[in-house]
């Protein structure tokens, strides 16, 4: 259980951050100040967050009649995971690029900036349990 845990932790999360992480290079490269909610505010988290839910989704697929529960409560969360961090990409996607329904309110990018990292955090709780899961059936 623990090298399943171990191999999804370095294989499917730490890889899917990389995007982030070269972000952040790239800002220090060129000298570029960025605050923590001008980061955090585009909505790539919510991407990885909605890519990590999949494969933990698909992990839990023909898994088998055992621990069925446990199975049904974490792909069911990996699912609400998934499907918020998409709704909330679109919508942030819609506000970039000027079709947002109301164009003279501005999004709070700190607000956002948190929202994104709590779902992520959710996303690796929940993730991890389907990959516990599945490795105990």
């Amino acid at each position: 259980m623990l090298e399943e845990l171990v191999r999804w932790w370095i294989f499917s999360i730490a890889i899917a951050v990389l995007p982030l992480l070269f972000k952040f290079v790239r800002q220090l490269t060129w000298g570029r100040s960025i605050t923590f909610a001008e980061f955090f505010s585009k909505g790539e988290l919510l991407l990885i967050s909605f890519v990590i839910s999949a494969g933990a989704i698909g992990k839990l697929f023909g898994c088998g009649k055992t621990l069925v529960l446990p199975s049904l409560i974490a792909g069911g969360a990996c699912i609400i995971l998934s499907c918020t961090a998409v709704f909330w990409f679109a919508e942030l996607s819609a506000v970039d690029n000027g079709s947002h329904h109301n164009p003279s309110q501005s999004f709070n990018n700190r607000s956002v900036a948190i929202g994104s990292i709590i779902l992520f955090a959710f996303t690796l709780l929940v993730t991890s349990f389907c990959v516990i899961v599945e490795a105990n059936i």
